[in-house]
């Protein structure tokens, strides 16, 4: 069921504050709200409807095409001869957020620049730690991730 405060448990919560304050006491704060809805009713309510996951071929098919989408980027980073390298040591990459590294600083500030100009956006790693980050969540379509690896190929060809 959706709501116009969103979906999913974030929606819930948000709604059942918004009831909740609309159901306080004009009384000092001491005094306890004895109208709010009950919780688990609310929430129960504004769940997403479990229908998506196995309409699209269940929880299996969603790894599968993550597997996929993380695969491909990873094949590119790894296949580069070291000039895409990934700091993460391989038993322990993510399928959802891929960082790599460019061979220097300003190829990875170029990157992100070129990277947005081209319409992909977001790719600038963490703060503290540098280098790209690409988030291959369950919305973004395998199409995503070849336009990616295509400007990645491009990149270095023009940069190596």
């Amino acid at each position: 069921m959706t709501s116009r405060f969103g979906r999913g448990l974030f929606g819930a919560l948000l709604a059942l504050a918004l009831v909740a304050s609309a159901c306080g006491s004009d009384e000092d704060d001491t005094t306890p709200t004895t109208t709010a809805p009950p919780k688990q009713s609310v929430v129960t309510t504004q769940a997403p409807e479990p229908t998506a996951p196995v309409d699209a071929g269940g929880l299996d098919e969603f790894e599968r095409r993550a597997a996929e989408r993380a695969g491909l980027l990873y094949a590119t980073i790894d296949g580069s001869d070291g000039w895409y390298r990934s700091p993460v040591d391989e038993a322990s990459r993510s399928h959802m957020n891929i960082v790599f590294r460019l061979p220097d600083e300003d190829l990875e500030k170029r990157f992100v620049a070129e990277a947005a100009d081209a319409g992909m956006v977001n790719l600038k790693g963490h703060r503290s730690v540098g280098g790209i980050r690409a988030s291959t969540y369950n919305a973004l379509p395998l199409e995503s991730v070849e336009a990616l690896v295509g400007f990645m190929a491009d990149f270095r060809a023009a940069n190596a």
